[in-house]
């Protein structure tokens, strides 16, 4: 079934669009799982593009920035790779208590992925009180996106970042950024909206 988006955001085609020194973006996990992360390629959700992006934006002197919280969705997303890549019958657990050697090498890449990005990116102070977990729950009420997604885009706001870099189309919900993609649907949805933009 076809995801209908509410496009809040402006959409900016990574494809088109030249970075320039006076960008500030927060950079997604999932770029940071396929740019970082030596074995990404073999991820089902592999997607190309964003790493040339990345570096073009390094290249014009833009500054990126991380969320603490995709340290923690990188390791996730690494061990669910390694763990498919060493058997898809193992249960999750299993994986992580049974398998030490596998356990050794999760660990070994993750270290390594979050190396590469502290070495990109700033990460940005980020505070999960009361003021942000109540903005979190208003924000939860008008954009569909889960908890991970909806800390950062609080957390983008709050630092005034005003870009993310992202193949995740729930970002176009949030209203007053501007999303940086190669997603097509997002794409696709953006230009019937209106919400597509070429800087």
């Amino acid at each position: 079934m076809a995801i209908n988006l509410i496009v809040r955001a402006e959409v900016v085609d990574i494809s088109g669009d030249t970075p320039t020194g006076s960008d500030i973006y927060l950079v997604d996990t999932n770029v940071w799982f396929w740019t970082a992360y030596a074995k990404a390629s073999v991820s089902s959700s592999y997607q190309s593009g964003y790493d040339a992006y990345l570096k073009k934006a390094l290249g014009a002197g833009s500054r990126l920035y991380v969320s603490g919280l995709s340290q923690s969705e990188l390791i996730h997303q690494i061990e669910e790779t390694e763990r498919e890549i060493f058997s898809v019958t193992v249960r999750r657990k299993e994986f992580r208590h049974n398998h030490p050697a596998q356990r050794a090498s999760v660990v070994t890449e993750a270290t390594a992925a979050w190396a590469v990005v502290q070495n990109i990116a700033s990460t940005i102070d980020l505070r999960v009180d009361q003021g942000m977990t109540a903005r979190v729950i208003t924000r939860f009420q008008s954009c569909a996106m889960d908890g991970y997604d909806l800390i950062s885009a609080e957390a983008m706001i709050e630092h005034g970042i005003p870009h993310v870099l992202t193949d995740d189309g729930d970002f176009a919900g949030v209203p007053d950024i501007v999303l940086f993609t190669a997603n097509r649907n997002v794409l696709r949805a953006a230009g019937a909206q209106g919400k597509l933009v070429v800087r």
